[in-house]
């Protein structure tokens, strides 16, 4: 009988095993414990590192899809308008000249290179510093945010915004970190480059680098997401002379 059970159990076919029949678990239990401390630290540096990106620009707008966050369209920086824009000789035509070798830098979250990667708020400071204005030193989005008048620049209300102001955004999340952005305005009513809400940054999320943009909420009150809200609009002392603001 016995005999007859062992014929039977060789003759029965053997299913082949794949990778979704084996149970990894027990591998990861017999790792060499160097191994899994560097895996721990890779991944809690990285958790860090993309905490830190989205904590300065528009990154909790990744979490939710397209139709909840919205839209932002790139505007080439060869547009034929927009090359024109730059001709003029006003604060706009200075910034969209000082702007032209930047266009495509690539945003980096605390960067301060115009040449190899800069985040928002070096951005639009440098830019502005390179045409020799008041706009003397460096502010976070959060300090932006909440600013009267000072470093050469002054509060204004969106109404009286112009070519060359600063739109300021930002929101605090769930536990209260500040997620901020500051773009320079192009074109507010779309009269000078034919694309309404042009602004010139250095953009994080899907955008990745300096670019013109547009993007859903411009006309009311917010960068793409209703959570990024118009915290601030601020203007450069020696700007606009027509308006008094000195």
């Amino acid at each position: 009988m016995n005999a007859e059970r062992n014929r039977r159990s060789e003759s029965r076919p053997v299913a082949p095993v794949t990778s979704s029949d084996v149970d990894c678990r027990p591998c990861r239990s017999v790792l060499p414990l160097g191994r899994v401390l560097k895996r721990t630290i890779s991944v809690f540096i990285g958790a860090l590192l993309l905490g830190a990106v989205t904590a300065a620009d528009v990154a909790p707008l990744e979490a939710r899809s397209d139709a909840r966050a919205g839209q932002i369209r790139v505007v080439p920086a060869s547009d034929r308008l927009l090359r024109k824009a730059a001709e003029r000789e006003d604060t706009l035509g200075r910034l969209l000249k000082a702007a032209q070798p930047t266009i495509g830098v690539p945003y980096k979250w605390g960067g301060t290179r115009m040449d190899k990667g800069v985040d928002c708020s070096n951005y639009t400071w440098q830019l502005y510093r390179s045409l020799g204005t008041e706009y003397d030193g460096f502010l976070s989005t959060m300090a932006m945010s909440r600013l009267q008048r000072a470093n050469g620049l002054r509060k204004i209300s969106f109404e009286e915004a112009l070519p060359g102001d600063l739109l300021v955004y930002g929101h605090r999340d769930r536990v209260g970190r500040w997620r901020g952005h500051v773009v320079i305005l192009v074109d507010k009513e779309g009269d000078i480059t034919g694309h309404k809400g042009l602004v010139l940054g250095a953009h994080g999320a899907s955008v990745g680098e300096v670019q013109y943009v547009t993007y859903t909420g411009f006309d009311k009150g917010y960068f793409k997401d209703p959570q990024m809200r118009l915290a601030n609009v601020l203007r450069v002392a020696g700007t606009h002379q027509k308006t008094d603001l000195d």
